[in-house]
């Protein structure tokens, strides 16, 4: 599966979230930082191209996934 299939499941499934669910929050947010987090360039080029809707739901990750990507 592409990488803007992956993220798409996941972003339907965050956005679906009640807010206090804490553990459901963390885990899509874990999936979102590994998916983002497998290829530098891929990734790149998925930001620059997503909706600012998308891009809305995984800016809650963008320090973790910072941290998460080579330097």
């Amino acid at each position: 599966m592409n990488l803007e299939k992956k993220m798409e499941a996941i972003l339907i499934k965050r956005k679906k979230l009640n807010p206090n669910d804490d553990y459901g929050i963390q885990k899509s947010w874990d999936e979102i930082i590994e998916v983002l987090s497998e290829n530098e360039e891929n990734t790149i080029s998925y930001l620059e191209n997503c909706n600012k809707e998308d891009l809305y739901w995984i800016s809650e990750v963008f320090e973790d996934l910072a941290e998460s990507l080579p330097k």
